[in-house]
């Protein structure tokens, strides 16, 4: 119970250094920072071109033109999105909650859902904030 309730703490650390709404773009950062990553990631990379490269890459073959293209436009990374969370990183997290949720005193299971209810709004709160970044992103486009 104790290492639970220490890692819902520092979760709760977290979301008060990197609130949900910081990933929303702002007017300063979006439109330089993820432009430029576009154009990094979508121009062709020549082997003279590589040292220069600033932002970190995913190409793993480098030619004239990109041999395959494993992600389309929509999927290249965003690196200008601050730290956040989403449920494969509290997955554990919340099972253990689960499982504590079931045994105990009647305090304890309160205290438990309390925490399994935060954890829910934490994933949903990122998810959405995620999700109007995108949204905003492809109306760029």
């Amino acid at each position: 119970a104790g290492d639970t309730n220490r890692a819902v703490q520092l979760v709760k650390g977290f979301v008060e250094s990197y609130p949900p709404r910081s990933v929303l773009p702002t007017p300063a950062t979006s439109t330089s920072s993820s432009t430029a990553c576009v154009a990094a990631a979508v121009t062709p990379l020549s082997s003279s071109s590589l040292p220069q490269l600033a932002l970190p890459a995913r190409v793993s073959l480098v030619a004239a033109q990109p041999l395959v293209r494993l992600t389309v436009n929509s999927k290249i990374p965003d690196t200008a999105i601050p730290p956040f969370l989403c449920f494969k990183d509290l997955e554990i997290l919340h099972h253990r909650l689960v499982a504590q949720s079931e045994t105990g005193s009647a305090h304890e299971r309160r205290a438990t859902k309390e925490a399994l209810r935060f954890l829910t709004w934490v994933c949903k709160a990122y998810e959405g904030h995620l999700q109007r970044r995108k949204d905003w992103a492809m109306k760029r486009r």
